[in-house]
């Protein structure tokens, strides 16, 4: 599964330039209300915790938690973002390819099983509840 690695496991902190609206498929409902974003360092992110500071802490730790098991994730930034929160908001680097990951597992899910299965491993690992296939 194509992703980025990140130099550090400690984020640095990006500005939200411009603040996008993401719809959720149907019938299904984010939990975080995240939205997209442009930052300043001209990368788009998906960007969660608006609604609360726990959010933020709980996707840092399990982004680090992740990089120190060897999974690949996407680069993290926190994103300062004022106009919405008085705190930094947790913001994962946007990576190119499709988010709804069925068709890939249908049409090649040998390339994808290792990956797969540490993301599974790694769910169960933190008890993450909100794993779906798009994302």
């Amino acid at each position: 599964m194509p992703a980025a690695s990140q130099e550090s496991l400690f984020a640095r902190t990006v500005e939200l330039v411009e603040k996008v609206d993401i719809a959720a498929p149907p019938r299904m409902v984010y939990s975080t209300k995240p939205f997209g974003g442009m930052c300043t360092d001209g990368k788009r992110y998906i960007v969660k915790g608006v609604t609360d500071q726990s959010v933020v802490q709980a996707e840092a730790a399990a982004y680090v938690l992740a990089q120190f098991a060897g999974v690949t994730v996407p680069e993290w930034s926190f994103v300062s973002a004022p106009a919405h929160a008085k705190y930094p908001l947790f913001g994962s680097r946007i990576i190119s390819g499709p988010r709804d990951i069925l068709p890939l597992l249908n049409d090649d899910l040998p390339h994808y099983a290792e990956a797969l299965s540490q993301i599974i491993a790694f769910d169960m690992w933190i008890a993450n509840t909100d794993r779906n296939l798009c994302n």
